[in-house]
């Protein structure tokens, strides 16, 4: 079925294009809001990782995994954005008694785990979450940040000593 999707999405039909997008559409803004911790910017991210890989599509080879091919894709673009938008960034309200009540424990969990992603070198943070949240062995990190899967092994190794 892989083969299939794939030379069909090379040939761009609609429906093909259609799946990829349902498909991949939200564990790639989960994936990029990890990285750039921001919901208006991961929605351009996501948009603009979803246009190039149309634009890339005939270009797709068959070997290819679908999947690893767009969170490469993903990556260099929310690389780019955080290089382009250093910005300022603003004190949360976290430490106030009336923001704590109003949300779940859940979504506070959340939050302190995205604080603590924050603050690692973004290569770190991109090896964590596609190696824990995506489940993707270091050989495929490898692939989808081009490094050798002895650097992503180390990378990931002093990221757990960095939590």
């Amino acid at each position: 079925m892989q083969e299939r999707l794939i030379s069909r999405l090379q040939k761009q039909e609609d429906i093909a294009v259609t799946t990829l997008v349902e498909e991949y559409s939200p564990a790639l803004y989960r994936y990029i809001y990890c990285l750039v911790q921001d919901a208006e910017a991961t929605a351009d991210c996501v948009q603009e990782t979803l246009l190039k890989a149309y634009i890339a599509l005939p270009r797709l080879s068959d070997e290819s995994q679908v999947a690893s091919w767009l969170f490469t894709i993903a990556t260099n673009v929310a690389k780019n954005y955080l290089r382009r938008h250093r910005i300022i960034r603003w004190v949360r309200l976290d430490w106030l008694p009336i923001y704590r009540q109003s949300h779940e424990p859940e979504v506070l969990q959340q939050e302190f785990v995205g604080q603590i992603l924050a603050q690692l070198p973004l290569d770190d943070r991109v090896c964590l979450v596609l190696h824990y949240w995506r489940g993707l062995s270091c050989r495929e990190i490898s692939m989808v940040i081009r490094k050798r899967e002895t650097a992503v092994r180390k990378l990931l190794e002093r990221a757990r000593k960095r939590l």
